[in-house]
């Protein structure tokens, strides 16, 4: 069964854009953010934006991005089941220093859903 909440040990961001399209402002702000630690952790809720940023973002901040899609099909529901896993995933992983979320996708079909994601999420990180 999915985890319903996980409070992490290691600081976790919230991101104001999706990977795909951080701002050079952004980014500086993830490299300050990791210190000298070379490895950094994203959760992701759309897969193909995930996996088009990721090498940009290695080559850009010259970290070592280890990234998760919550959902291989973009499915909404799927993310959001399997984030506080993910969240726990990447806050055990001694190769990680520092945790950064992407926001929730907005949909006007899962308007509830959306709503309880970005609540616990806004518990758990802090804006970058």
């Amino acid at each position: 069964m999915p985890a319903l909440f996980y409070n992490p040990k290691k600081p976790v961001f919230l991101l104001s854009q999706p990977l795909a399209s951080l701002e050079m402002e952004s980014l500086r702000r993830i490299k300050l953010t990791s210190g000298s630690h070379p490895a950094v952790g994203f959760l992701c809720f759309l897969h193909d934006h995930a996996l088009a940023a990721k090498s940009g973002l290695e080559q850009i901040l010259r970290l070592q991005i280890h990234l998760t899609a919550l959902s291989k099909t973009d499915d909404l529901a799927e993310s959001a089941a399997s984030l506080f896993d993910q969240l726990k995933e990447m806050d055990i992983n001694p190769a990680i220093r520092v945790i950064f979320i992407e926001p929730c996708p907005h949909s006007s079909t899962n308007l509830a859903l959306i709503s309880d994601v970005e609540d616990k999420l806004r518990r758990i990180g802090r804006p970058l």
